[in-house]
């Protein structure tokens, strides 16, 4: 940026291009001290788990399912069910004890070979000539255990050979299991539990079970399952909550996006977290105080806290915030309305009018908007086909003659942006649509509806690439210019890298927050990186690449100087390459 397109950014005796002002940091910081303490305040007063925690359902509009067996074919090997070590003798007092309470044999069959050591129920996967095994096959007790049960056994259990049950009965004997106990509650955190698994192995977690407590049974007081009636999972809507798990990287963004908020910039971030990354949370992990942790980011983000509750139960908690001191995750605009949660400052409801201001007779936009409608505009997901690496906007403002040719042609368009589908791609190269299901209670948090035209003429044209799964938005375009946004999702490491503590003058401010500007540095390198192996560097801004939180992204052998124009020079080749590609969208555009 030129000086006068900076003056809003900086204060007149800072002469840093990206650090902020003195001001607007001890703004950040009373602002985030006031909010997570409040928070916490609350966290540490309640005698229970909230409601959020136990309303999964939230996580359940149109969220697509795991393929159907319509669309993707089970490779099914044996269907036997196996179990070792069966005996009608007495076991030593040290074998756990688990009392199913069924009078069903196939019952006590299906619960003898899961919980069996080794594979009582083998159900491998084979990829890429590496084998794969069931979450059933670990195990919280390696030892032996006593099923206590009221089902008649026959003779012989060894010769036998049964089938498997299928998933609805299968659901059933754990509903029965439950009911038993009266314990829904815990079915239901079971379930939340079960949906942050994958994410252990993404941050080398190891899974820490709690161990069961036995109590006198069967108990049958509380009636949660009248309680949880609405909560409880359907058979229909297990694949939904699978979808969820196993789509990479979106668990991952709707835990760390309750840590953002909408009106801190990338260069702020430090301000913003370093209390409760620093010394919150931490305080609470070291004094094993989880449950304050979940009901603090339950009331930041209730659609999200059955997964804080989940990565409680399965000992993911304290491993993820230690990571979230030094990293942010890749942003899954999926999440925003699956789960009605916000996710970034590229979510739908921020797709707006691109305000102009003039200084000096140039016009100015916002970046945030620019960064929006490159987005939007890039209609085959050519370039922009993954929004941002960080959920924090980036600050200031852009000059609007060097912005590319689709920022110009639509800055004025309003254009916004809402969720169509999901596409599950097949072998085969078949693409199956999936819509979703809503069953739950939607947006909690905030309205995620957009104010939505719609055209009985629109015209769905999109390319699929190669990905397993893919999203598929349309694109609300003004002035009767209608197009989707297809778009795939990849996982890109964030910028890792050893940073020394600056020291910022701290006023009034409390001396035990220490300075650390690290995660303003990961936010905002990640925020300028997403235009800057496309668009290049622009002569305005030449100073503010030679800053030593974006110095990395320039490769100095070559020189920042040769990915620069003048601005005459931009337009002309911008205008040149993008001639065809405007063509081509305009051909799709239905009048």
């Amino acid at each position: 940026m030129n000086d006068h397109s900076m003056s809003h950014i900086m204060d007149g005796s800072n002469h840093d291009l990206l650090r902020p002002d003195i001001h607007r940091a001890t703004d950040v910081l009373r602002h985030s001290r006031s909010t997570w303490n409040a928070l916490l305040s609350s966290a540490q007063s309640a005698t229970a788990l909230p409601h959020p925690c136990s309303n999964i359902k939230a996580l359940l509009n149109k969220t697509p399912s795991i393929p159907k067996p319509a669309d993707a074919a089970d490779c099914l090997g044996t269907n036997s069910l196996y179990i070792e070590g069966q005996t009608d003798e007495l076991l030593p007092d040290n074998s756990c004890i688990i009392d199913i309470g069924t009078h069903d044999f196939a019952e006590v069959r299906w619960w003898a070979a899961i919980l069996a050591e080794g594979r009582g129920w083998q159900a491998t996967l084979t990829r890429d000539g590496k084998e794969y095994y069931p979450p059933w096959e670990c195990h919280l007790n390696s030892g032996p255990f006593r099923l206590h049960h009221r089902a008649q056994l026959p003779p012989s259990i060894s010769s036998l050979k049964t089938e498997p049950p299928s998933s609805a009965q299968a659901q059933e004997y754990l509903f029965n299991l439950a009911r038993y106990h009266d314990a829904f509650d815990q079915l239901i955190s079971a379930l939340a539990a079960t949906m942050t698994i994958p994410l252990h192995n993404r941050f080398s977690a190891p899974i820490t079970l709690p161990l069961p407590k036995p109590g006198r049974l069967p108990i049958a007081h509380r009636k949660t399952e009248l309680t949880y009636r609405n909560q409880i999972p359907t058979p229909d809507e297990i694949p939904h909550y699978m979808a969820v798990s196993c789509t990479s990287g979106v668990v991952t963004s709707c835990l760390f996006s309750c840590f953002s908020e909408p009106d801190i910039p990338c260069n702020l971030v430090s301000q913003w977290l370093n209390l409760p990354m620093r010394q919150i949370f931490p305080s609470l992990i070291r004094s094993k105080k989880y449950n304050a942790i979940v009901c603090t980011m339950a009331q930041r983000r209730p659609n999200i806290a059955p997964l804080w509750l989940g990565s409680l139960i399965t000992g993911l908690l304290p491993r993820m915030l230690q990571v979230c001191r030094s990293y942010l995750p890749t942003v899954y605009l999926e999440a925003v309305t699956w789960t009605g949660s916000p996710q970034s400052f590229m979510d739908p409801q921020y797709h707006r009018l691109a305000p102009v201001r003039k200084t000096d007779g140039v016009q100015l936009i916002p970046r945030e908007d620019e960064f929006r409608l490159l987005f939007i505009t890039d209609v085959d997901s050519e370039t922009y086909r993954n929004p941002p690496l960080s959920p924090y906007r980036p600050f200031g403002f852009v000059e609007l003659q060097n912005t590319s040719v689709d920022v110009r042609l639509h800055y004025s368009c309003n254009h916004q942006l809402s969720y169509y589908c999901w596409n599950w791609k097949c072998d085969g190269g078949q693409v199956s649509s999936d819509f979703g299901m809503s069953c739950g209670s939607k947006a909690i948090e905030w309205s995620i509806e957009p104010n939505t035209l719609r055209s009985t003429g629109l015209k769905l044209a999109y390319m699929v690439v190669g990905s397993t799964y893919t999203t598929l938005y349309e694109s609300l375009l003004g002035n009767n210019f209608w197009a989707p946004i297809y778009r795939k999702l990849v996982s890109i490491c964030s910028w890792l890298r050893g940073l020394r503590p600056t020291n910022l003058p701290r006023e009034d401010l409390d001396k035990v927050e220490i300075f650390d500007d690290t995660l303003s540095e990961l936010a905002t390198r990640n925020i300028f990186s997403w235009t800057f192996f496309s668009e290049g560097t622009r002569p305005e801004e030449r100073e503010l690449w030679k800053h030593e939180w974006l110095e990395l992204l320039v490769d100095r052998n070559d020189g920042a100087e040769s990915s620069e124009s003048s601005p005459s020079e931009v337009e002309d080749v911008a205008n040149s390459e993008q001639l065809q590609h405007i063509q081509k969208w305009r051909d799709n555009v239905v009048a």
